[in-house]
């Protein structure tokens, strides 16, 4: 016996923002907007479990006044494709426009990245 499941999220505009403030009443002034896709597919069989996972965010900003932070020009790739193992492959990209903190900010961000679990990061390239 198998049993598959696939999920998909065509690209659509972010509007999680909204949800999360329900959830967390701190998030309520935080906004966003850009893009969101991904997809989801997992195989169960009686030898082993296995599946990949992707989200991708295009031309994202996210923004709080309360916090002092604004996001803009967000692209990020998280690419699982070896679940039910928590690591992504090498090369894994997220770059923004600008982020601004406070009183600080960088712009033109691009980060290489790798995920070995959800505790373990490593940045493979930064480049600002």
């Amino acid at each position: 016996m198998i049993a598959e499941n696939e999920w998909k999220i065509p690209s659509q505009e972010i509007k999680f923002i909204p949800v999360l403030a329900e959830i967390f009443p701190a998030a309520t002034d935080w906004t966003s907007s850009g893009n969101i896709e991904g997809a989801f597919l997992y195989q169960i069989n009686p030898l082993k479990s296995e599946g990949s996972a992707e989200l991708h965010l295009t031309d994202a900003a996210f923004a709080s006044e309360k916090e002092k932070i604004a996001m803009e020009g967000i692209q990020f790739d998280l690419e699982l494709p070896n679940l039910p193992q928590l690591e992504t492959r090498a090369n894994q990209h997220f770059s923004a426009e600008k982020i601004v903190f406070q009183e600080d900010s960088v712009e033109d961000l691009k980060v290489k990245y790798r995920m070995e679990s959800p505790e373990i990061w490593y940045v493979e390239n930064l480049k600002f």
